[in-house]
């Protein structure tokens, strides 16, 4: 794939979905616990719920942050929930990431997905957007069945505290095969809160002393 799937609408789309809390359009606030504010979408249209969360992590830089977020060797030291992240074809302006995790049920096979990821930086905020893809140089396998998924991420230094940062996390899967779509939506609303508190542990016990050491 030379060109990239990911347009400037696609990041617009993003910021507008982070905007919109409106009931109208499915939006209701799921949960609110300490540093995390959770809203569910749900649509007739689609029955993958979309899931947004606006978390904020003191003491942690929004540079800091994004790579944590998108490097494969940093995060797969803390999201037990993929046990493969590479990045496989690398452009300028867009790269292509292969992703497998284990579904947490008996029996079931493991789930892996393709997308595009790219990174837009202003001043104010860096914005990944993430679309499907395929390609041959990933091919669906025997034992692994292809999910779907959309993620968005908006990272932003906290105003006033360039040592901390915001973000804005934007997250909707299907598992395809036999898994039920309501299972599923229950575990992408679970999922923020759990997630922010394996990524900030990890940063805190050992990730943290790491970058300093590096220094």
């Amino acid at each position: 794939m030379s060109s990239n799937p990911i347009s400037s609408e696609d990041f617009e789309q993003l910021l507008a979905l982070e905007r919109n809390k409106e009931q109208a359009d499915g939006w209701s606030l799921s949960k609110r616990i300490d540093g995390c504010e959770i809203w569910v979408r749900s649509i007739k249209e689609d029955p993958s719920n979309l899931v947004k969360a606006f978390h904020e992590f003191p003491g942690i830089s929004s540079k800091v942050l994004g790579t944590m977020l998108m490097e494969p060797s940093v995060r797969l030291r803390f999201d037990p929930a993929l046990s493969v992240m590479e990045k496989f074809e690398e452009h300028d302006d867009f790269c292509l990431m292969y992703t497998s995790m284990k579904v947490p049920v008996p029996f079931a096979s493991d789930r892996d997905f393709v997308f595009a990821r790219a990174v837009r930086k202003t001043d104010a905020e860096t914005l990944a957007c993430h679309k499907e893809v395929t390609s041959s140089a990933r091919p669906e396998v025997s034992g692994k069945v292809r999910g779907s998924s959309y993620t968005g991420f908006i990272l932003r230094e906290k105003p006033g505290d360039p040592t901390s940062s915001t973000l804005t996390h934007l997250i909707r899967a299907d598992y395809k095969g036999n898994f039920p779509l309501s299972a599923v939506n229950g575990k992408m609303a679970a999922f923020p809160p759990n997630f922010r508190g394996r990524l900030t542990d990890f940063y805190e016990n050992t990730y943290k002393a790491e970058l300093e050491a590096a220094k």
